[in-house]
């Protein structure tokens, strides 16, 4: 009989059931654990994998690696993080369970994480951008035009609330300088002229 090669899926698997021990991501019970995974909200009785802090934390002579930093460290878009739960928790639905978990705390360190992201990958590419723009390159003019016109900050939709108020004060703010010109150069008299 012939072994058919691993699909990238089972390797994944594979490496982590080496990596970490999968028999530790669940209590007595078979439920998968959350918080208690964490050195900061172990259990007696259950080994706490990771530490909640940004950076590993050392105990005594066990170091706990920091999941934020494993997290950090890999390249994945928010929210479609299937490769990271696959390493570190040896299966998806572990993750999801943990990242929409009850435990509020949980949650709102999760999504501080996935904004970070966020943050991280669009610098890196308006970075990429920009290198593009100076090196003169069949798309340096795209380029130039993306950064100046900020087309990284455009939102499809609908504008929110928040985007129209700011909007709102800039043009105000533009308005109440272009007022402040006119009065300075002699045109108060002549609000016509304004507009």
């Amino acid at each position: 009989m012939i072994k058919r090669p691993m699909s990238p899926k089972e390797s994944i698997k594979k490496k982590c059931v080496e990596k970490v021990g999968v028999n530790d991501f669940k209590d007595s019970l078979g439920r998968y654990r959350t918080s208690s995974l964490f050195y900061e909200h172990s259990i007696k009785g259950m080994s706490p994998k990771w530490t909640i802090q940004d950076q590993a934390r050392k105990v005594g002579d066990v170091t706990y690696p920091s999941l934020k930093q494993l997290y950090m460290d890999m390249d994945h878009i928010p929210y479609n993080e299937y490769e990271f739960a696959e390493i570190h928790f040896g299966s998806w639905n572990h993750w999801d369970r943990m990242s929409n978990d009850s435990n509020k705390i949980l949650v709102a360190m999760f999504t501080g994480w996935r904004i970070e992201m966020e943050v991280k990958l669009r610098a890196a590419a308006l970075k990429q951008i920009i290198k593009e723009g100076k090196n003169g390159g069949a798309s340096a003019l795209a380029a130039a035009k993306y950064i100046a016109e900020k087309g990284y900050d455009k939102r499809a939709g609908r504008p929110t609330k928040a985007s129209i108020a700011k909007e709102t004060k800039v043009q105000s703010g533009i308005a109440q300088s272009l007022l402040e010109d006119a009065e300075r150069i002699g045109l108060e008299d002549e609000p016509s002229k304004l507009h």
